[in-house]
């Protein structure tokens, strides 16, 4: 699944941490990565329409079901 909010992406990530998520590596001001589990989640911004080739300047929210 996937979304975007206009939140920034450090608003974003302290909520995944306070849900009990681990982070992989440093959450910086453009992204930052999350595991539970099997799921991962990924916090980016900007990110590209992969569609059109946009840039755009809210917060993308990616979270995937690793195949077990």
């Amino acid at each position: 699944a996937c979304f975007t909010t206009a939140d920034p992406v450090a608003k974003v990530a302290a909520f995944y941490r306070q849900q009990g998520l681990k982070p992989i590596g440093e959450a910086t001001n453009e992204g930052a990565m999350f595991r539970k589990g099997a799921v991962d989640v990924t916090i980016q911004s900007p990110w590209m329409n992969m569609k059109t080739g946009t840039m755009m300047k809210g917060t993308l929210v990616s979270i995937v079901k690793q195949p077990q």
